[in-house]
């Protein structure tokens, strides 16, 4: 049997003797890696109050677990519930405090009020109109059951609010109670600008320009019909021809 070394083995120690070659080294065995943990992703309430109460407490301050929820974040009396110094706590108190109040946007109160209002008075709107025109309708069924109905502008201005709030004055005092139709019209109108003062819509003086033509007509087609005596409340708005 015959064995066949490689020719460097058989020159590696003359090349070892004159310093040739370092000795060999044996390769470090490979540390096995660490498994990488995917952290535990923090809520942004508590990750806040975490951060603020190391801010201001200095080391060692510890919050205690918060909710999610950034209405539960605030304990009794508006007290957070961690362990910070009153400054952080303020800080985030204030913060949520501010979210909170957000004032909502003018559409938001005006929708808020025709949601309102045909709640109330227990009102179904037939259609939203493009033009500054309305109308109200009581339907009234062979069963005795009665259906309250109006068509307006979608209330967007202090103009179309004003039309759609007396339509619904119309209903609110009754349609068709009160003679003659153009004292009607009077209270409702009425109605109408009492409820924005009261939802604090502003009265412009083009809705009271508005009122004001809108009740000088209705005389007015009273007196064109024959009315024997108009209402003393309409006095003011009737032009003798």
């Amino acid at each position: 049997m015959r064995f066949y070394l490689p020719l460097w083995d058989l020159m590696r120690p003359v090349a070892q003797a004159l310093g040739l070659v370092g000795e060999p080294t044996v390769p470090s065995p490979k540390k096995p890696r660490a498994k990488l943990t995917k952290p535990r992703r923090m809520p942004a309430r508590e990750l806040e109050v975490g951060l603020l109460a190391t801010e201001f407490g200095g080391a060692g301050v510890k919050p205690r677990r918060v909710s999610k929820s950034p209405l539960n974040v605030a304990g009794k009396g508006g007290v957070l519930t961690a362990t910070a110094k009153p400054r952080a706590l303020g800080v985030v108190a204030e913060s949520i405090k501010g979210r909170r109040a957000r004032k909502p946007s003018k559409q938001e109160h005006y929708d808020a009020i025709v949601a309102q209002m045909l709640l109330k008075y227990n009102i179904k709107v037939r259609k939203w109109r493009k033009g500054m025109s309305g109308v109200a309708t009581l339907i009234r069924y062979h069963d005795g059951r009665t259906a309250n109905y109006l068509e307006s502008p979608r209330p967007r201005t202090p103009m179309s609010m004003a039309i759609f709030l007396h339509e619904v004055g119309h209903h609110a005092i009754g349609l068709g109670i009160h003679k003659p139709r153009c004292l009607e019209e009077f209270l409702a109108w009425q109605f109408a600008l009492a409820a924005m003062k009261d939802h604090e819509v502003q009265v412009t003086e083009r809705v009271e320009r508005r009122v004001k033509r809108s009740l000088e007509y209705a005389v007015g087609k009273a007196v064109r019909r024959g009315i024997k005596s108009v209402p003393p409340e309409m006095m003011a708005y009737y032009r003798p021809q």
